[in-house]
């Protein structure tokens, strides 16, 4: 009974992605013959979400924790932008990997750490207060601190064990890797992006001084992954060429401070490391 239950559920599943694919590639062929007809770009984008949402369909169904290596992946490539809707293509992958984790295990939330609430809510609450003095209430400042938030939730999420760590910790190596490859590439064959003449930036990362920050907070916290000894030292060993390549000043300041933090948080008591951290912000 229960192997007749399992089979009539993934033959339910089978049918039921054969009907969406057929629904997307129809989509798909009415989209593009009315963008060819009209030349408008608008239209191009509708076969473009038709496809994407046929994947993102067959990945839920399938592997999620691929899913979620793959949209971690995404978070270093800050410079692809959705045409149309004009936003990040990293946080509306990280939007609804959030909403899938949530809606998969709602309980988990019930057992977020404490701490987690307070620095997310300390962190929001003093960005906008900064964000409110600084340039007041409009629709700028109203779409950085919907950034944030998503980043927040991404961080309590992560806090709660909503999220696979190891697939994102894989995707967030991939997708630096990539990203600097990327860059790598274009450095050598003399591309300029953005007026950073001899400095990395491809055309995954913004710009060099995100693309160190991503290499340094990410890899940090991916490289775990790696088994200890010349394996992960020669991922660090490979991360630190496209790290300096960047020229970041800012990146290499925050370079030191975890250096500082690695030889002196173990051996400080937590309330001496939280005022060093202060101290330091």
């Amino acid at each position: 009974m229960i192997g007749s239950k399992r089979f009539d559920l993934d033959s339910n599943r089978r049918n039921a992605l054969m009907v969406l694919w057929c629904l997307g590639i129809l989509v798909v062929g009415i989209s593009v013959g009315r963008a060819i007809q009209s030349g408008s770009r608008t239209a191009f984008m509708i076969p473009v979400a038709a496809v994407g949402g046929s994947i993102l369909i067959a990945v839920f169904a399938t592997h999620r924790n691929f899913f979620y290596a793959t949209t971690f992946a995404t978070v270093p490539m800050t410079s692809i932008i959705v045409p149309g809707l004009n936003l990040p293509m990293n946080e509306l992958m990280l939007t609804s990997a959030l909403l899938l984790a949530v809606a998969q295990n709602p309980g988990n939330l019930r057992r977020l750490p404490g701490f987690a609430k307070v620095t997310a809510a300390v962190l929001m609450s003093a960005m906008s207060i900064s964000a409110v003095l600084n340039s007041g209430l409009d629709l700028a400042t109203g779409k950085r601190l919907g950034h944030l938030a998503l980043y927040c939730g991404i961080y309590l999420a992560i806090a709660a064990g909503l999220f696979p760590l190891r697939s994102i910790q894989k995707g967030l190596l991939v997708g630096i890797s990539l990203a600097s490859l990327s860059g790598i590439l274009y450095l050598a064959a003399g591309i300029t992006q953005r007026a950073y003449q001899g400095r990395l930036t491809g055309q995954l990362f913004s710009d060099p001084n995100p693309a160190a920050l991503m290499i340094l907070a990410l890899g940090a916290l991916s490289i775990e992954i790696i088994r200890a000894g010349w394996r992960r030292n020669s991922v660090i060993a490979l991360l630190a060429i496209p790290f300096i390549l960047t020229q970041s000043r800012g990146a290499l300041l925050a370079l030191g401070f975890c250096v500082s933090w690695w030889f002196l948080g173990r051996r400080l008591r937590p309330s001496a490391g939280l005022s060093l951290l202060a101290t330091v912000v």
